[in-house]
């Protein structure tokens, strides 16, 4: 009988971040699609599982957990067999590094830029150029810290790892959205090469 349960969204970045790392682990969970439009993250029965009503969720036993990189680590953490996280408390704090630095300074602005160039249009809405504007500016900012730590290593911390699965959703909205990466070569051959391996492949067409 499988353990866990994974209540997510199949366009929700969030969640594929969550389900691109249980498809490089290999582990076995229950997947409950929640489908936002008709409010299902928002029923009494999930807001005791998650009282922000958001996805993903996971739940395994006892435990429930949200926040889509703490359930990463966590069932990362389950398989460490697959060195998705480093075994050292040095190389370790250097993931966190990296998960922090894509919660407060690239997801959120990959998303807003996302947000005002496409989703906005596809709706039949009209976009804010200032919040595109100012999320473009963050990103400038963000991304030289990337490509300066990718100069000589493929990927974040050299090995693939957890960090790399944690910013593919961010990347592949920029992606969708033409935000340009030419003047970051580095980050571009990155983004590409994580975006190649079949456990993203899998998740990402899934939701399409």
């Amino acid at each position: 009988m499988l353990a866990m349960d994974l209540y997510f969204s199949q366009q929700c970045g969030n969640s594929k971040r969550v389900r691109f790392a249980i498809a490089e682990l290999g582990i076995e969970v229950r997947e409950h699609a929640l489908d936002l439009r008709r409010g299902e993250h928002r029923s009494p029965e999930y807001l005791t599982l998650n009282p922000m009503g958001k996805v993903p969720t996971l739940v395994d036993g006892d435990r429930v957990l949200w926040e889509s990189n703490a359930i990463a680590l966590y069932l990362a953490e389950q398989r460490p067999e697959r060195a998705l996280v480093p075994s050292s408390p040095g190389e370790r704090a250097e993931l966190h590094k990296w998960l922090f630095f894509l919660a407060y300074e690239v997801a959120w602005p990959a998303f807003r830029y996302f947000f005002n160039t496409k989703l906005f249009a596809a709706a039949g809405g009209v976009a804010d150029p200032r919040e595109r504007e100012t999320s473009a500016e963050r990103l400038h900012g963000a991304l030289p810290v990337l490509e300066q730590q990718l100069a000589n290593r493929e990927h974040l911390l050299g090995a693939f790892s957890l960090a790399d699965i944690a910013y593919a959703p961010s990347m592949s909205v920029l992606a969708a959205s033409g935000f340009e990466l030419t003047p970051w070569p580095g980050v571009a051959r990155w983004a590409a090469r994580v975006h190649a391996r079949p456990a993203w492949r899998v998740v990402n067409s899934a939701a399409s």
